[in-house]
């Protein structure tokens, strides 16, 4: 059966609402991974711009924005994701908590890149983590230690290992709790391994099994 006119018809039901819904952050993000899944990218992409335009700096825009970011990395789209990351500085530079979870939204998003689109991507991600680092040096140091971790999870993607195991080292410092401290320390034994300071990572690898934890 021929269903062109059904599916034209669907279509323009589905621009409809998407117009009356899209200063819904909640709606807005669920259909976009929806299109997402589908490999609809560039509608996906219009959804989130429309959200951005229609709630004018509202606080879901921020989230508009690192999911964009995130979509143009995935669509291999550096240039506007180079610009819409421009803009999220612009407009979030001192949100240490949102440059951390764009940073992280856009190291994910690199996991499949190769060369220099991995290479520029994650570059991107270092530059948020290391103004999140820089915000919360002084005034938030379980935050500051959260970004030192991703911060050195991006390094090592990068093979600088030896500035990663100072950053895993001072997000251990920085904090209390123990679980997140032996999680961490288990990222770092792998990192003091690949530099191939055996001594270090047995040393830590014997407080590791001390702990009451089975599952570390």
């Amino acid at each position: 059966k021929d269903v062109s006119r059904f599916r034209a018809s669907l279509t323009k039901q589905k621009e409809i609402i998407a117009e009356t819904n899209c200063g819904e952050w909640i709606w807005v993000r669920e259909q976009a991974q929806i299109y997402i899944n589908e490999n609809q990218f560039d509608r996906a992409q219009a959804l989130y711009l429309k959200h951005i335009a229609a709630v004018k700096g509202d606080e879901t825009s921020s989230q508009a924005y690192i999911a964009l970011l995130a979509l143009r990395v995935k669509m291999r789209n550096f240039a506007d994701a180079k610009e819409t990351c421009h803009r999220f500085f612009e407009l979030y530079g001192q949100r240490a908590d949102l440059l951390r979870q764009a940073g992280h939204e856009v190291y994910v998003s690199a996991a499949p890149l190769e060369g220099e689109e991995r290479k520029e991507t994650l570059a991107l991600s270092e530059n948020l983590f290391r103004k999140s680092v820089d915000l919360t040096k002084t005034f938030d140091p379980p935050l500051n230690a959260l970004c030192k971790f991703e911060l050195g999870n991006v390094l090592c993607l990068q093979n600088n290992i030896a500035q990663a195991v100072t950053l895993f080292r001072e997000s251990i410092d920085g904090t209390d709790d123990r679980l997140t401290k032996e999680l961490r320390s288990q990222k770092l034994v792998d990192s003091l391994k690949s530099l191939g300071d055996y001594a270090n990572a047995r040393a830590i690898l014997n407080e590791l099994a001390r702990s009451p934890n089975e599952n570390i």
